[in-house]
């Protein structure tokens, strides 16, 4: 992966080991820290990274961004990828949430924990594209309720269970 929006400082090393002609120590790091600080300002968007070739992730997606998937743009998505029974937490800032399972499993298990912090209204669906034999939603935090509780059965491949977050009852609800 190359960032592409700024270029690093060079650190001079010299001519040979210890031959007097390479940055001193003070500037070697200050050099380094530079460059970190750069990588900083710059962040990791997408606008900010090429990558040549295939990304390959084992685990969860995480996008703070956009992300164009074909046809949407959507924000606050989080992917996953189990390859057996998984346990997710969501992370505030999240609306979507979706299991998709490659390779041959046809029905897994599922625990879910909704975020506490989340402002009123806001909604979070739970899909997957195979069926979730069996999947439990709990909140995040002791004083948050989730209604119903725990375990709120199967869920069919393709279709979503959406919860909203009603901040006067302290309460994630499920909703049709």
């Amino acid at each position: 992966m190359t960032i592409s929006t700024q270029q690093f400082n060079t650190i001079n090393i010299g001519s040979s080991p210890n031959d007097g002609t390479g940055d001193n120590l003070r500037t070697a790091f200050n050099t380094v820290n530079q460059n970190f600080s750069n990588i900083g300002t710059i962040g990791f968007s997408a606008g900010n990274i090429v990558v040549a070739g295939n990304i390959v992730v084992a685990g969860a997606v995480q996008a703070d961004g956009v992300i164009n998937t074909g046809q949407q743009v959507e924000t606050g998505y989080t992917q996953y990828k189990p390859v057996a029974n998984v346990a997710v937490t969501v992370q505030p800032g999240t609306n979507r949430v979706l299991l998709h399972p490659t390779g041959t499993i046809i029905s897994f298990g599922a625990n879910v924990t909704l975020p506490n912090t989340q402002t009123n209204g806001t909604i979070i669906s739970i899909s997957s594209n195979v069926t979730i034999a069996q999947l439990a939603v709990v909140s995040g935090v002791t004083g948050v309720a989730v209604s119903p509780f725990g375990n709120s059965g199967p869920v069919v491949a393709g279709t979503v269970n959406r919860f909203m977050y009603i901040a006067a009852d302290k309460t994630w609800y499920k909703i049709a």
